[in-house]
């Protein structure tokens, strides 16, 4: 672009130059004509310097077009430029923009693939017995999962995982006596289910998942918890 807009510049130059050289010549013949009359009482000779005043007039307004079209050209081209390169960088966010949303999709599969892998470990150490290191993990996964859910509160499948590492960490906390806040993280997981279910009303998973929440909030309503940390109906009173 710089290259075409030097050499317009270079036209316009040599264009002026031209022009001004010519209208000096008329300039000196026509002095020269007048110096003679003047000197030798020539007669003066009117059509020729109309002729010659005609065809100055031409040239001056040929080179002013022929100036006038190069600007435009240059100018054009100069918009074509932009133009192209605003496409340019409309093209360059967009695909920015894709690659960011790619990212954050990996992410969030990463994410919930780490809260799954968190929900394996407490489920191994919770056959194993290891009940405090369980928790741990099962709320490690919990912290992860609840993350991955607010940040996509449109996909089902990642809102039923919160609602299950809630079910798990309300489960285990019940085995360990603390009866207030297993029932708060079972009643924050039904709340989750319930909602999925007037979503996806046949979805037979979600369904049983909600059964099994109503299942052990009604458990740990009903029942004491024993020295090992199992739930058992509470005896009537004698």
């Amino acid at each position: 672009m710089q290259i075409v807009a030097h050499y317009g510049n270079a036209r316009q130059i040599h264009d002026r130059f031209s022009l001004t050289r010519l209208i000096a010549g008329y300039r000196i013949r026509a002095d020269e004509r007048s110096w003679r009359r003047a000197a030798y009482g020539s007669p003066s000779n009117w059509p020729g310097e109309w002729v010659v005043a005609g065809v100055l007039l031409v040239a001056i307004v040929l080179t002013g077009l022929v100036q006038t079209r190069q600007h435009w050209g240059t100018m054009q081209s100069e918009s074509d430029s932009a133009k192209q390169a605003a496409a340019r960088e409309k093209t360059q966010d967009n695909d920015l923009g894709q690659r960011l949303a790619s990212l954050n999709s990996a992410l969030e599969d990463a994410n919930a693939q780490l809260a799954v892998s968190y929900t394996k470990v407490g489920d191994v150490l919770m056959t194993q017995g290891n009940l405090a290191e369980a928790l741990k993990s099962y709320r490690d996964g919990l912290v992860v999962a609840d993350r991955v859910a607010k940040a996509n509160p449109g996909n089902a499948d990642w809102q039923r995982d919160l609602a299950i590492s809630q079910g798990r960490v309300g489960v285990l906390l019940a085995k360990q006596g603390d009866v207030a806040h297993a029932l708060d993280m079972l009643q924050q997981g039904r709340a989750v289910v319930a909602r999925l279910v007037q979503q996806l009303p046949t979805n037979a998973q979600l369904s049983k998942d909600l059964a099994a929440f109503d299942d052990n909030i009604a458990k740990l309503k009903q029942a004491g918890i024993s020295e090992t940390g199992s739930i058992k109906p509470k005896q009537a009173a004698p």
